[in-house]
């Protein structure tokens, strides 16, 4: 198996292999990522500009 092509192909296979990587923990694991940053964010951004509170 030859995944040395050249264009779209090896593009192809990259999203498959990583959709097989996927497990219920990885996809937990990237929500709390998601989870976090967004309550990073706006923590940063309350802080940065005053507002009523």
């Amino acid at each position: 198996m030859k995944t040395e092509k050249a264009g779209n192909d090896s593009g192809a296979n990259d999203r498959i292999d990583i959709v097989e990587l996927r497990s219920p923990a990885c996809y937990e694991y990237e929500y709390t990522l998601k989870k976090r940053l967004q309550i990073a964010f706006h923590t940063t951004l309350r802080s940065g500009t005053p507002e009523k509170e």
